[in-house]
């Protein structure tokens, strides 16, 4: 068993609903709940905030712990990354979040909950990024590798056409997974 560290610690010790619990308050409520209570409109501004951002922390890191509690392995070279270098990488992302949030602040509305997109959304994500997607390319099943490049890439894993494609492949592409050697499924092209 490997020692972890960083958000791979996090993923293997505490449960799935805790996680997707976090996940759910930070992103979906937080933003409905500011933008109402702070800016006084009483919805998020874009759809792809809403639903981009929630699946893909929702699923991205769901499927990351699921890889975890069934034995899958960390990359070497992330591996070899200790908990200070976790800490060191999320702070890069949280300084990218605000050197974007300044420089683009008259340019958008400026309001609150834009900042905090920029400053704890935008980082979280570009942490999950660097840290899960090489977990999931490595140790996923073809399923997951496929489920993560459709909702990071252009989201049709949750509009009707791409779910339903990934749906209508799911008994082929639940057979044994090849873990190794990736190969790309069909069924997501």
């Amino acid at each position: 068993m490997q020692h972890l560290n960083g958000i791979y610690w996090l993923l293997a010790n505490v449960p799935a609903w805790a996680t997707t619990l976090v996940l759910s308050t930070g992103t979906l409520t937080a933003l409905f709940v500011g933008r109402h209570r702070l800016e006084r409109m009483p919805y998020q501004v874009s759809y792809s905030a809403q639903i981009g951002e929630g699946v893909f922390f929702v699923v991205i890191v769901l499927i990351a712990e699921g890889i975890l509690a069934r034995g899958g392995t960390v990359p070497d070279w992330l591996y070899e990354l200790d908990g200070d270098a976790h800490i060191a990488l999320m702070v890069v992302c949280v300084v990218v979040g605000l050197l974007v949030s300044y420089a683009t602040i008259e340019l958008r509305s400026g309001q609150a909950m834009d900042i905090y997109h920029d400053v704890v959304i935008g980082p979280a994500i570009a942490y999950c990024a660097f840290t899960l997607l090489p977990l999931i390319s490595t140790s996923g099943t073809d399923l997951e590798w496929g489920v993560t490049v459709r909702v990071g890439g252009d989201g049709r894993a949750y509009q009707p056409l791409g779910g339903t494609r990934v749906l209508r492949h799911l008994g082929q592409a639940l057979e044994p997974a090849r873990v190794a050697h990736r190969t790309w499924s069909p069924c997501l092209e």
